[in-house]
């Protein structure tokens, strides 16, 4: 249909239809290329956008790595910490069981000492009792000391008072 109606057309009508058609290609190739260059534009913008997300990207993954260092650094401190932890903790136990050691054997030091006391003690209440019996068979009456005292002369007190008394000077212990 289209071509019998085309040709029933005169040739003036045929050349104003042309030049519509031309006018609607031409139209239709700016929109085109126009279209071309907006497409070119956002290709380009694209491509710089696309850089820069790849930049930012590495970026990331290099903070990522940065961040998974980190967290590998801090669970290794919080072992470190927990180490040390349970090092204080064993040391701690370790003095603690020391002390308990010392003191027992503070204790056991104490409980001897006193015993030795006791013993010394003892004998020497023994060794007292027995001197004061041996002396008891040994020593002079009372009567007898008297006399003997009484036999000495005045002269051989004072010299023995004189040699005291210098000795006492000698130490220092009378001034004077």
């Amino acid at each position: 249909m289209v071509d019998k109606e085309l040709r029933k057309l005169n040739r003036r009508e045929l050349l104003q239809i042309l030049l519509i058609q031309c006018e609607e290609a031409e139209k239709i190739q700016k929109e085109t290329d126009a279209m071309k260059e907006e497409l070119d534009t956002m290709r380009e913008s694209y491509e710089r956008l696309k850089k820069k997300l790849d930049i930012k990207d590495e970026r990331l993954n290099q903070k990522d790595a940065k961040i998974a260092e980190l967290n590998r650094e801090i669970e290794e401190l919080k072992e470190a910490g927990n180490m040390e932890k349970n090092e204080i903790g064993v040391v701690t136990e370790a003095l603690s069981q020391l002390n308990e050691v010392f003191e027992g054997i503070q204790k056991s030091v104490e409980q001897y000492v006193e015993k030795e006391k006791k013993d010394d003690m003892k004998q020497s209440l023994a060794d007292m009792g027995s001197a004061a019996d041996a002396r008891k068979k040994q020593s002079p009456s009372r009567g007898q000391i008297i006399s003997v005292n009484f036999g000495k002369t005045v002269s051989d007190r004072r010299q023995k008072g004189d040699s005291m008394t210098e000795a006492a000077k000698a130490s220092g212990a009378i001034y004077g």
